[in-house]
């Protein structure tokens, strides 16, 4: 016999209470999925009553799970029905369920009024992976998730996430376009590492600023080396710019401190490099090289 069990459930949705962030925030699929207790995929067959939490109506709920994707690790009996509290429009439910769609529901022990819900419905939802990869088509979603599940081991509830700066050209014509940049939350594993060891040949400065503080989870004497490279790094922002500092440049080397904050976490005793430099605003080089 198949179980049943009862959560909060609640959907994920972005808040501009004080205007429009200049850069967006988004997990990728492998965070939301292994951060997850439970993921299934499922459809919304029941609407029950409504209550208020926190403010918010909720409408009570049963789902009926097509997919276990994700369940506990001793549990050996999967769900075949999931009764959820949804924060939602109702018109929302009611189209969902009228049209029997499927879902993608994550949901977190630890944050029972979080929990995710991905509409799988071409057209209607936009995931990215941790390459940057776009997912339109639900399939494509399924088998990101599922894929990040093998991979994942189960003695592992939780993993740390960095946030990568996602190149303006993979979010072109997504819902992120109207941001001026979106920051990808990955997890922090191996991939993350070569990611981050191909960014230190970068002509970017952000990539191997970025670099500079992911290689802080991976410490290895390679990885020292390859930091310790960096504390001579040539690219600069500006702190002050000459027009509002009375003629003055001042230069900001972002990545030699990040390479210096990274060495110092893991003990290394290294000569602080010059972070800050006044210069005159008259020379003609561009920041960021």
């Amino acid at each position: 016999m198949k179980s049943l069990i009862t959560f909060g459930l609640f959907l994920f949705v972005s808040s501009e209470a004080h205007g429009q962030p200049l850069v967006a925030q988004a997990e990728s699929i492998e965070s939301t999925v292994r951060n997850a207790d439970l993921v299934f995929v499922a459809k919304l067959i029941k609407i029950g009553d409504a209550k208020q939490v926190d403010g918010r109506e909720v409408y009570h709920t049963s789902i009926e799970v097509e997919q276990n994707l994700k369940r506990e690790v001793f549990n050996d009996v999967p769900y075949d029905r999931v009764q959820a509290d949804i924060p939602r429009d109702l018109s929302v439910l009611k189209d969902w369920m009228e049209r029997s769609c499927r879902l993608l529901v994550l949901y977190d022990d630890n944050a029972p009024y979080e929990t995710k819900v991905i509409e799988l419905e071409s057209g209607k939802q936009e995931v990215m992976k941790a390459d940057f990869t776009l997912l339109r088509e639900p399939e494509a979603v399924i088998a990101a998730a599922k894929e990040a599940l093998d991979q994942a081991s189960p003695a592992i509830k939780r993993i740390h996430t960095f946030g990568l700066h996602v190149p303006r050209k993979r979010i072109a014509d997504t819902q992120w376009d109207k941001y001026h940049g979106l920051i990808l939350n990955v997890p922090v594993d191996k991939q993350l590492e070569q990611r981050a060891i191909q960014f230190l040949g970068s002509e970017n400065y952000q990539e191997r600023e970025q670099a500079a503080r992911a290689l802080r989870y991976f410490k290895s004497e390679e990885n020292i080396a390859r930091v310790k490279s960096l504390l001579g790094d040539p690219g600069w922002a500006y702190l002050r710019h000459p027009l509002n500092n009375n003629g003055i440049e001042v230069r900001y080397y972002g990545i030699r401190n990040a390479a210096y904050q990274t060495l110092k976490s893991w003990g290394v005793e290294v000569e602080k490099p010059v972070i800050r430099e006044e210069v005159n605003g008259s020379e003609d080089e561009d920041p960021g090289t």
